[in-house]
C-alpha cells in the first residue's frame, strides 16, 4: 500500500483548505485528507496537484453535508486564482465603436464557475471575516459560484441561475450576439438584450472582460 500519510502531501492539504479544515475540525480533516489521498495518487509533480478533486473525495464520508464539498471548491478555486494569467480589465474607452453583433467577449483566464446548492459561501464570508458562521443548509433554489481575480484580490460572489447560464455561454461561444440570443430565448427579444447589456455592464464593473475580438480578425 502507498503511504499516503507523507507529511508533505497532508501538509498541503492543510494549507490549501485552512477554512475547511476549521470548519471540519482536525480528527476529521486528517480521516479525510488520508482518504483522499488513497484514492488518489498524486497526478503531477507539483505537490499542490494532490489538492485537486478533494471536494469529491468529501461526498463518500460526509454525503449529508454537501456544503463541506462546495467550500472545498471555493477554497481551491480561490487559491487557482493566483496561478491564472494576469490579465487587466479592458479600458472601456474601447469599446466605442463596437459592432456588438459580430464582437466575441474575452473574459479573465481566472475566471470560475460552479452550481452551488448550500450556503457554503456564506460559510466562507463568515469564516473569512472571524464572524459567526452559520449552519451549513440547502439553499432554497439553486444558485451558482463565481471566482476570478480582480488585480490583486480573489473574489467570490454569489449568482443566480441565469448569470450562470449566461457566463458560461460566453466561456463557450465568446458571442455576444449568441448571449443575447440565449437571452431572448428565455425573456423575450426586449427583455434578453436588455438583460444581456445589465450582465456586460456588471461584468465590465467587476473587471470580468479582458478584451474584445472579432474571430475572423484571426484567420
Amino acid at each position: 500500500m502507498r503511504d499516503t500519510s507523507h507529511p508533505p502531501l497532508i501538509g498541503t492539504l492543510q494549507s490549501t483548505y485552512p477554512l475547511l479544515r476549521a470548519w471540519l475540525g482536525e480528527d476529521q480533516f486528517l480521516r479525510a485528507a488520508t482518504w483522499h489521498l488513497e484514492l488518489n495518487a498524486p497526478h503531477a509533480w507539483m505537490l499542490d496537484a494532490c489538492a485537486d478533486d478533494f471536494g469529491l473525495t468529501l461526498r463518500e464520508p460526509f454525503p449529508e453535508q454537501p456544503d463541506l464539498q462546495e467550500l472545498a471548491w471555493i477554497e481551491r478555486a480561490l487559491d487557482n486564482s493566483y496561478l491564472a494569467d494576469d490579465l487587466g480589465p479592458i479600458a472601456p474607452a474601447s469599446l466605442a465603436g463596437i459592432n456588438w453583433n459580430t464582437v466575441h467577449l474575452r473574459l479573465t483566464p481566472t475566471l470560475q464557475i460552479t452550481h452551488a446548492t448550500t450556503n457554503a459561501a456564506d460559510i466562507w464570508s463568515a469564516m473569512e471575516a472571524g464572524r459567526h458562521q452559520p449552519k451549513g443548509r440547502l439553499l432554497a433554489s439553486p444558485k451558482g459560484l463565481l471566482v476570478w481575480r480582480r488585480r490583486y484580490l480573489s473574489c467570490l460572489r454569489t449568482i443566480e441561475p441565469l448569470e450562470l447560464e449566461a457566463i458560461s455561454c460566453v466561456q463557450a461561444f465568446g458571442s455576444f450576439s449568441n448571449l443575447c440570443v440565449m437571452l431572448s430565448g428565455q425573456l423575450g427579444e426586449r427583455e434578453g438584450v436588455s438583460r444581456a447589456a445589465a450582465l456586460l455592464a456588471s461584468w465590465l464593473g467587476d473587471e470580468l472582460v479582458t478584451g474584445v475580438h472579432y474571430p475572423h480578425q484571426l484567420n
